[in-house]
Parts: C-alpha cells; structure tokens; sequence
C-alpha cells in the first residue's frame, strides 16, 4: 500500500468517525433481534412485549423522552413500562446507555413518580 493510500485510508476514517460522533442519535427501542432470520419474529413484528430496551446517548438526551418512549411501546401491548435497569452492555457504542424496562399488566405501578419523570441514570432497581 503507496503512502498516499495510506493517508487517504486514514482521513476517511477519520471523517467517518467524525461524522458519527456528531450525529443527532434520537433514543430508540432496541431489538436485539431485529435482523436474526432465525428468530420467530423476523420480519413478522412483536407480537407480544415482556421488556423493552431503549437505547440512547446520556448527555442530550431528555429522560423524559426515554420514559415517554418505553411507555408508548409497551402500551402499544395493552402494558404498563416500570424501569428495571440501567446497562452499557446492549447498545452499540454511538447510543451506548440502555434504559430496561418491564412491561406489565395495566394494573401495575408505573414507577414513575407522580411527576410523570422518571431518573433513569439512576442505577438502583426500582422497588415501588
């Protein structure tokens, strides 16, 4: 490989990864399944939700958007999201930090205070 391909191997990894890093990453719903043609739900949907995982950046991104997130899809299931868990072991590195939630029957807490906000950097397991 000539010098000049070498540094133009480089820039462009270089801007790739610039590019990346200031992307505008809205928080979205992970399906660690999602294109695993094994799966019973490939290119089927959810049919039914016990959890759900939203994948997000930690600085700019609003909780409130997290939560709004987790309680839009497991009502879309007739269920109510309660936070289980923070983790930095799902998501892929440009949205690193995984909020967990539980979807539950409709007659749960929602655990998310009466404020309707709900800390989800806060890593201790949510016992309401």
């Amino acid at each position: 490989m000539s010098k000049f391909q070498m540094i133009t191997l480089v820039f462009m990894f270089s801007v790739a990864g610039l590019v990346t890093a200031c992307a505008d990453t809205k928080p979205y719903v992970h399906n660690k399944s999602e294109f695993d043609r094994e799966s019973v739900s490939f290119a089927k949907g959810v049919t039914n939700r016990s959890e759900v995982t939203v994948c997000f950046q930690k600085h700019g991104t609003m909780s409130q958007a997290i939560v709004d997130l987790a309680r839009e899809e497991c009502a879309s299931f007739g269920k109510t999201a309660v936070f289980r868990e923070q983790t930095y072991q799902v998501c892929p590195l440009v949205t690193p930090v995984a909020a967990v939630y539980d979807c539950v029957g409709e007659t749960a807490t929602s655990g998310f205070g009466s404020q309707g906000g709900f800390n989800v950097f806060d890593l201790r397991r949510n016992t309401q």
